[in-house]
């Protein structure tokens, strides 16, 4: 967690605003790269390794027009969305082997890594390429999973991935990058634009993925927690797809995130002298994006700062989830989610929920019992963090002492309705 020097990177930092005077691209282009020496790589205060993935990415050694609907009919099995080149309005797709990139946890490192080439393919022209490939009402085949962080998501996107006829694909990175420019500058695209954009990339993936596996049928995209609040737009784009969503207890969820995070004796040490604060807010750079991170903050009844600041990382994470459930909660009463369920419940019930999950989406399809081994390999436990878990186990290390546990608390208590530990979204399915 030491303080590095935050960059700003190409096309990550493009807005709107900051793309006047630059020409859009006018054709798809097959660019020639090889991956940016560690060095150039974004900073730590870019996320580090979980920095979103961007064209800076790559080196570029070249690029040439390219016929890409021609690639996408006979090279569609190595062929994905990557992000957003938006200073130039276009798509960043890239080359990989399938079954590399796949085996990975998310999409989008293997890609970084693996990638031999990319095409940037203009906004205006992506819907034009692929919606003649299209075929009616395929949008019905597809499933977003949303979350809270740190609730089993990657779990549960892997045993999903067991089914017979699904693909699940973890963290496809252009769904976040229009979400980032969302939160920095709402008018970057237009009311048009976005819709056919994310309906062509989606259909890409489906694309990719029935090319690499023909038994595919249907494919489940899981997104980073920041991307629930591109959710309403997605069902506009694709009305047949199903929204799912995944939440934890927010105790719970804040010492994973500690965990997951502070993996050093030196973050763990900061932490525990409670001197992550100071990084988070001063040192770390991440400030810029927090209208990304935790939108919580710009509602009427967001706490004060000066409540959550000095609690640190799990004040930091605390207010993701705020910002994650209020997006959830609202949605929920607006009818988005075809099933929404709890991290202890999926750790309690396993395959029950799986399947309880499948049929609430009405996806012809079923786990089978082989995949409970799955939980085993995976799952966080379930036990651990929060309160009640702590009491369980009182010689469990916490990254939060029992003090900060009750101001953690009280930032719970500046929402409406999320004010408990045991708060369930409405709707949320139910297990006995």
């Amino acid at each position: 967690m030491g303080a590095k020097e935050s960059k700003p990177v190409t096309d990550f930092t493009a807005t709107a605003e900051s793309s006047q005077g630059v020409e859009p691209a006018s054709c798809v282009t097959e660019i020639t790269v090889r991956p940016a020496a560690e060095k150039e790589r974004k900073s730590g205060g870019e996320f580090g390794e979980n920095s979103m993935a961007g064209l800076d990415d790559f080196e570029i050694l070249g690029e040439r027009p390219i016929d890409f609907g021609a690639l996408l009919q006979h090279s569609a099995a190595s062929i994905t969305p990557y992000c957003l080149d938006h200073i130039r309005r276009r798509v960043i797709y890239v080359k990989c082997d399938a079954k590399t990139i796949l085996e990975g946890t998310f999409l989008y490192t293997g890609q970084r890594k693996f990638a031999t080439t990319c095409y940037g393919v203009p906004y205006k022209n992506l819907y034009d390429i692929v919606e003649p490939l299209m075929t009616a009402g395929w949008d019905k085949n597809v499933g977003h999973l949303y979350s809270t962080g740190r609730c089993g998501s990657t779990l549960l996107s892997k045993v999903l991935d067991q089914g017979k006829a699904v693909m699940s694909i973890s963290e496809p990175e252009v769904y976040s990058y229009v979400t980032w420019l969302l939160s920095m500058d709402s008018t970057c695209f237009d009311d048009v634009d976005l819709p056919r954009l994310l309906r062509g990339v989606t259909w890409s993936l489906m694309n990719f993925a029935k090319a690499y596996d023909p038994k595919t049928k249907i494919i489940l995209l899981k997104y980073r927690s920041q991307v629930v609040e591109l959710a309403p737009v997605l069902k506009r784009a694709l009305p047949n797809s199903k929204g799912v969503f995944l939440y934890r207890d927010p105790m719970a969820t804040a010492e994973s995130f500690c965990k997951g995070f502070l993996t050093s004796w030196v973050t763990r040490a900061v932490r525990w002298l409670n001197l992550d604060s100071y990084f988070v807010y001063s040192l770390s750079g991440w400030e810029r994006h927090f209208n990304y991170l935790m939108p919580f903050i710009r509602s009427d009844i967001a706490p004060p700062k000066e409540i959550y600041t000095p609690l640190g990382f799990p004040g930091f994470t605390t207010m993701i989830w705020l910002s994650t459930m209020d997006s959830a909660l609202r949605l929920s009463k607006d009818n988005v989610w075809d099933a929404v369920i709890r991290y202890e419940d999926l750790c309690k019930h396993r395959l029950q929920v799986v399947n309880k999950l499948l049929q609430a989406c009405r996806f012809e399809q079923t786990i089978a019992d082989k995949a409970d081994n799955v939980f085993d390999e995976d799952a966080h436990d379930a036990k651990s963090g929060g309160i009640v878990g702590r009491s369980k186990d009182p010689n469990a290390v916490s990254y939060i002492p029992l003090d900060d546990c009750a101001k953690l608390l009280e930032l719970l208590n500046h929402h409406a309705e999320l004010t408990s530990l045991g708060f369930l979204i409405p709707g949320t399915l139910e297990f006995e």
